[in-house]
């Protein structure tokens, strides 16, 4: 599927989790639980977040006016072990990869930090 969106990060897993809490909390995306033996982050878009992005809120509207039924702003970044690697995407609250522009847009940003 061409709209599959997801990064694989060449490091293993325990440095990848370590790196990727970081580079959420740099975006200023709000990082309301985590669990480290399913591989999630579940987070929250903030006010900061949507300020310093405003330039791309073209993108951001459609990730809030996406299936989402809540529309609450809550989601979940998933690292899959992959061994030498580690798989990382976006997903809505009940666990489904969110695939459209939306998500490009946030793992781009979260690459950026992830090199």
């Amino acid at each position: 599927d061409a709209e599959l969106s997801y990064l694989v990060v060449n490091e293993n897993f325990p440095r990848s989790w370590r790196r990727t809490g970081l580079a959420l909390d740099r975006l200023g995306l709000l990082v309301e639980d985590r669990n480290r033996s399913a591989g999630t982050y579940y987070i929250k878009v903030t006010e900061e977040y949507l300020k310093a992005h405003e330039k791309e809120k073209g993108w951001l509207d459609s990730l809030f006016s996406s299936s989402s039924k809540d529309n609450t702003g809550s989601y979940i970044i998933k690292l899959a072990d992959q061994g030498e690697s580690t798989r990382v995407s976006l997903q809505d609250t009940e666990g489904k990869d969110i695939a459209n522009q939306a998500s490009k847009q946030l793992l781009g940003q979260l690459q950026r930090y992830l090199r």
